[in-house]
């Protein structure tokens, strides 16, 4: 995955960051668990190249849990919420 060459080499690609835009797609339930994981790594190049950029995290598709109250993107959402 081409993604996956961010993390080798991160001092080339975040070392300048300022901000951080994530984007979760939560009708994805099977990709979700690979995105979250993935969002940890890059959280801890960060900290590994002590840098703080800002960062926001957007929920792509979340329509249908907001205007439908959809269970199974509630479920999703349920394990994307922090703590």
């Amino acid at each position: 995955m081409y993604i996956q060459t961010y993390l080798k080499e991160p001092g080339q690609y975040f070392n300048q960051a300022d901000a951080c835009i994530y984007v979760v797609d939560i009708q994805d339930r099977d990709r979700v668990y690979n995105a979250v994981s993935y969002f940890k790594a890059v959280l801890a190049s960060f900290t590994t190249l002590s840098i703080k950029p800002s960062i926001h995290i957007l929920l792509h598709k979340a329509e249908r849990y907001l205007n439908e109250k959809n269970v199974r993107d509630e479920r999703t959402m349920r394990m994307l919420k922090p703590g």
